[in-house]
C-alpha cells in the first residue's frame, strides 16, 4: 500500500509537470478553427489509466491551474475542474483494465479510447459550461451559443419574432440598426451564428458588416425593411452595391 501511495505521488508530480509544459509551450494547430491539438490530455489519459482516478484528477487540476497561473492571471476554475474531471473519469474506467499488469489487448484499447471520449464530451459540453454559469454567473445563452459557434459543425440559433405589439396597438421591429445605450448583451457579435424570425433565417457567421445588415433586413417584417435600409445608409453600412431581395 505504501509503495502504491509513493508511486501515485510521483505520478502526480511528473504528470502535472508534463501537463503544464505541453499545455503551456506546445500547440499543434488543428483543422478546426481557433483550436489546437492538446497533447497534455494524452498524458493525462495515460497516467489516469495507469494510476487511477485520484492521480488523474490531481494531475488535471494541478497541471491546468499552473498553466493559467503562468499567464499571470487567476486560474479559470471551471476549466481547471473540467480537466480534473476528465482525469477522474478516465481513471475510474481504467480501474477495470489493470494496465499495470502489462496486458493491453484490443478490447482494453477500445475501452480506454471510449473512456477518454466520454470523459471529454461530458467535461467540455456539460461540466465546464455549467460551472461557467454557476461560478462566474455567465449568461446561459452566451455560454452555449459560444460553444456551438466554436465547435466543429456546431450551430447556434437565436429565434425571435420580427416585431412586437404594445397594448396601445403600436408595432415596432425587433430587428434594429442599433441597441439603446445600456442594453445588456448576453451573446456577443463574434458568437452570433444564425438569427431566425418568421420570415426566414440569417446566417451571420463570417459575414461583413453590410452583409450582416442585408441578411438581417431580409428576415425583418416587410413593413420595416425600407426604414432599416435607410438607417443602414445613414450609418454608412448600406451602399449602392448592396443588394437585397424584397
Amino acid at each position: 500500500m505504501k509503495n502504491n501511495n509513493i508511486k501515485t505521488f510521483v505520478a502526480v508530480g511528473i504528470g502535472a509537470a508534463l501537463f503544464f509544459v505541453l499545455g503551456r509551450f506546445v500547440a499543434i494547430p488543428s483543422p478546426v478553427p481557433n483550436t489546437n491539438i492538446s497533447l497534455q490530455y494524452a498524458v493525462l489519459g495515460l497516467l489516469a489509466a495507469m494510476y487511477g482516478p485520484v492521480a488523474g484528477g490531481l494531475i488535471g487540476f494541478i497541471g491546468h491551474a499552473l498553466i493559467d497561473l503562468s499567464w499571470g492571471g487567476i486560474p479559470w476554475w471551471s476549466w481547471v475542474i473540467a480537466s480534473a474531471f476528465t482525469g477522474v473519469v478516465v481513471g475510474l474506467f481504467a480501474k477495470k483494465l489493470n494496465l499495470q499488469e502489462g496486458d493491453f489487448n484490443k478490447g482494453k484499447a477500445i475501452t480506454y479510447t471510449i473512456s477518454n471520449v466520454i470523459a471529454h464530451l461530458i467535461a467540455w459540453i456539460v461540466v465546464a459550461p455549467v460551472l461557467d454559469i454557476l461560478i462566474y454567473a455567465e449568461p446561459v445563452k452566451k455560454v452555449f451559443a459560444q460553444g456551438a459557434f466554436a465547435s466543429n459543425g456546431g450551430k447556434s440559433f437565436i429565434c425571435v419574432h420580427s416585431t412586437r405589439k404594445f397594448k396601445d396597438g403600436h408595432v415596432e421591429s425587433l430587428i434594429k440598426p442599433t441597441l439603446p445605450a445600456g442594453t445588456v448583451i448576453t451573446t456577443p457579435r463574434s458568437a452570433v451564428h444564425y438569427i431566425v424570425t418568421e420570415y426566414g433565417t440569417a446566417l451571420l457567421k463570417g459575414k461583413s458588416t453590410w452583409e450582416r445588415a442585408e441578411a438581417l433586413i431580409n428576415i425583418a417584417h416587410p413593413d420595416f425593411r425600407e426604414e432599416l435600409i435607410k438607417d443602414a445608409e445613414k450609418m454608412g453600412i448600406w451602399t449602392k452595391t448592396s443588394k437585397i431581395s424584397m
